[in-house]
Protein backbone atom coordinates (compact mmCIF):
# COMPACT_ATOMS: atom_id res chain seq x y z
CA UNK A 1 0.00 0.00 0.00
CA UNK A 2 1.36 3.61 -0.84
CA UNK A 3 -0.08 6.69 0.69
CA UNK A 4 0.80 9.73 -1.48
CA UNK A 5 2.54 12.54 0.91
CA UNK A 6 0.50 15.73 1.95
CA UNK A 7 2.04 19.16 3.40
CA UNK A 8 -1.01 19.33 5.74
CA UNK A 9 0.28 22.51 7.20
CA UNK A 10 0.02 24.26 3.80
CA UNK A 11 -3.34 22.96 3.39
CA UNK A 12 -4.08 24.13 7.29
CA UNK A 13 -2.43 27.60 6.43
CA UNK A 14 -4.54 28.00 3.31
CA UNK A 15 -7.79 26.73 5.18
CA UNK A 16 -7.29 29.79 7.94
CA UNK A 17 -6.26 32.61 5.28
CA UNK A 18 -9.81 31.06 3.11
CA UNK A 19 -11.56 31.49 6.39
CA UNK A 20 -10.65 34.86 6.92
CA UNK A 21 -9.11 34.05 10.79
CA UNK A 22 -6.72 35.49 11.87
CA UNK A 23 -3.20 33.68 12.98
CA UNK A 24 -3.75 34.75 16.74
CA UNK A 25 -7.59 33.82 16.85
CA UNK A 26 -6.17 30.16 15.30
CA UNK A 27 -3.46 29.91 17.86
CA UNK A 28 -5.95 30.47 20.71
CA UNK A 29 -8.51 28.23 19.33
CA UNK A 30 -6.39 25.36 19.01
CA UNK A 31 -4.42 26.12 21.87
CA UNK A 32 -1.26 27.78 21.06
CA UNK A 33 0.56 31.08 21.14
CA UNK A 34 0.08 32.45 18.40
CA UNK A 35 3.91 33.25 18.03
CA UNK A 36 4.17 29.23 17.55
CA UNK A 37 1.48 28.67 15.06
CA UNK A 38 4.09 29.56 12.32
CA UNK A 39 7.13 26.38 13.27
CA UNK A 40 3.88 24.24 15.19
CA UNK A 41 1.40 23.80 12.26
CA UNK A 42 1.86 26.23 9.29
CA UNK A 43 5.55 25.33 8.81
CA UNK A 44 4.81 21.56 9.28
CA UNK A 45 4.76 18.67 6.57
CA UNK A 46 3.21 16.45 9.01
CA UNK A 47 1.34 17.12 12.15
CA UNK A 48 0.19 15.20 15.44
CA UNK A 49 -3.14 13.55 15.02
CA UNK A 50 -4.92 14.82 18.18
CA UNK A 51 -4.07 18.53 17.06
CA UNK A 52 -5.08 17.89 13.38
CA UNK A 53 -8.37 16.83 15.06
CA UNK A 54 -8.23 20.32 17.03
CA UNK A 55 -7.83 21.89 14.14
CA UNK A 56 -10.40 19.84 11.72
CA UNK A 57 -12.95 21.29 14.51
CA UNK A 58 -12.20 24.51 14.50
CA UNK A 59 -11.96 25.05 11.04
CA UNK A 60 -14.97 22.57 10.16
CA UNK A 61 -13.16 20.68 7.94
CA UNK A 62 -11.61 17.36 7.83
CA UNK A 63 -8.17 17.54 7.24
CA UNK A 64 -7.66 13.91 7.06
CA UNK A 65 -9.15 13.63 3.58
CA UNK A 66 -6.26 14.31 2.21
CA UNK A 67 -4.64 11.33 3.50
CA UNK A 68 -5.31 8.26 0.59
CA UNK A 69 -4.02 5.04 0.03
CA UNK A 70 -3.84 4.88 -4.11
CA UNK A 71 -5.05 1.14 -4.03
CA UNK A 72 -7.63 -1.11 -2.33
CA UNK A 73 -6.83 -0.54 1.28
CA UNK A 74 -8.87 -3.23 2.85
CA UNK A 75 -7.73 -5.76 0.03
CA UNK A 76 -5.65 -8.67 1.29
CA UNK A 77 -3.92 -7.00 3.78
CA UNK A 78 -6.55 -7.45 6.52
CA UNK A 79 -7.96 -10.27 7.78
CA UNK A 80 -11.53 -10.96 7.09
CA UNK A 81 -13.24 -12.94 9.76
CA UNK A 82 -16.38 -14.73 8.62
CA UNK A 83 -20.11 -13.31 9.88
CA UNK A 84 -23.20 -15.03 10.37
CA UNK A 85 -25.62 -13.62 7.32
CA UNK A 86 -29.50 -14.20 8.03
CA UNK A 87 -32.62 -12.98 6.14
CA UNK A 88 -35.99 -11.79 7.76
CA UNK A 89 -38.54 -11.07 5.04
CA UNK A 90 -41.78 -11.09 5.06
CA UNK A 91 -44.10 -11.84 2.02
CA UNK A 92 -47.81 -12.53 0.67
CA UNK A 93 -49.51 -15.70 -0.32
CA UNK A 94 -52.57 -14.85 -1.68
CA UNK A 95 -54.34 -13.06 0.69
CA UNK A 96 -51.87 -14.09 3.87
CA UNK A 97 -48.80 -12.56 4.83
CA UNK A 98 -46.18 -14.96 6.06
CA UNK A 99 -43.04 -14.12 8.06
CA UNK A 100 -39.70 -16.27 7.53
CA UNK A 101 -36.09 -16.37 7.78
CA UNK A 102 -33.54 -17.96 6.20
CA UNK A 103 -29.54 -18.19 7.02
CA UNK A 104 -26.87 -18.85 4.71
CA UNK A 105 -24.30 -19.35 7.51
CA UNK A 106 -20.60 -18.05 7.91
CA UNK A 107 -19.53 -16.23 4.98
CA UNK A 108 -16.42 -13.80 4.16
CA UNK A 109 -17.87 -10.18 3.39
CA UNK A 110 -15.41 -8.33 1.48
Amino acid sequence: MKIESVDIGKIVKEKVKEEKMSEAKFAKSIGLQRQNVKQTVFNKHGLDTDLLVRISEVLGHNFFQYFKCDEVCNAPHYIIEPKDVTFDITFRVGDEVKEGSFSLGKIEIK
